[in-house]
């Protein structure tokens, strides 16, 4: 009996055998550029692209490459029993710090930076130093689209979506020398030049402005379908600024405060008028009597 029940035991094993190896499949995996590690639900599989993984349990798997100064590329795929599920992916690289990254809907649309031409979205510049920077992208059919960003040792990256043309638009385009002027239109704040402008047919005000330097300012006419091209040429603002200085005259008033002496002024010696002496008048009184007497004697 017991040799029975193990003989039955085997067979079914044996049945079972093909049904359990054929619930595998394979993942093949391939990337642009090619040597990037490749993880298999987070573990890694020891291969790098292009490689085949082998013997992978039917159903879903998560697809994971890495590769230095690339982005990490992850995609879902679905193993079926027996076959060989195919991936290919071409990496982004990595923005490094000081870098600008841009993208556009539509893509494919030219991208200036500070006037010069750089190439098409999407696009990546890497290496760029600190400073301010205005992003223009143009596409045939679409409104130019612009952007005034910073970079400060980080990356930026920028998004635009572009507008379709309408038909009785205009669009307007500044320039300043110096570059780098705040620009009004009506009143509103619009950017700093380089700068074009797409808006609707009409008559504007534009006042161009720079710290030392004196306001431009013009009425420009937009025509619908046309660009019309603005050149400013600022001035330096020179004032001439006078400092006068007023020294207050200063009065001295000088007082002069006289005190009475108490000592007994000193006549000086000799006088220059001596006074007589009682006995002198006695004695000149005493002869003129005498003379007196004798003129009277017969």
């Amino acid at each position: 009996m017991k040799k029975i029940f193990f003989i039955l035991c085997l067979f079914s094993v044996t049945l079972l055998l093909p049904i359990a190896a054929s619930a595998v499949g394979n993942v093949s995996v391939s990337s642009l550029p090619t040597g990037a590690a490749v993880l298999l639900d987070g573990i890694t599989t020891g291969t790098t692209t292009p490689t085949i993984i082998e013997s992978v349990s039917s159903g879903s798997h998560i697809v994971l490459l890495r590769f230095t100064g690339y982005q990490d590329y992850t995609r879902s795929v679905t193993v079926n029993d027996n076959a060989t599920s195919t991936i290919f992916a071409t990496l982004t690289s990595s923005p490094s710090p000081n870098s600008i990254y841009i993208n556009s809907n539509p893509s494919s649309a030219t991208v200036y930076i500070n006037n010069s031409l750089q190439g098409k979205t999407p696009l990546t510049i890497g290496s760029v130093p600190n400073g301010n920077y205005q992003i223009l992208i143009q596409y045939t059919g679409y409104s130019d689209w612009f952007q005034n960003i910073t970079v400060n040792n980080n990356v930026q990256t920028v998004n635009a979506t572009l507008t379709t043309i309408s038909t009785t638009n205009g669009s307007i385009a500044l320039e300043s020398d110096p570059s780098n002027a705040a620009v009004f239109l009506n009143t509103e704040y619009k950017g700093k030049t380089p700068l074009t402008l797409n808006i609707s047919h009409g008559i504007y005000r534009v006042v161009i402005q720079k710290t030392g330097y004196l306001d431009w300012s013009n009425r420009i006419s937009v025509t619908a379908g046309t660009r019309t091209d603005v050149y400013a040429q600022l001035s330096v603002d020179v004032t001439d600024t006078t400092i006068v200085t007023t020294i207050p005259k200063t009065t001295v008033i000088k007082t002069t405060t006289t005190k009475k002496s108490t000592a007994n002024p000193i006549t000086p010696w000799p006088t220059d008028t001596p006074k007589k002496s009682p006995i002198e008048i006695t004695v000149i009184l005493g002869a003129i009597g005498i003379g007196f007497i004798v003129l009277r004697k017969p």
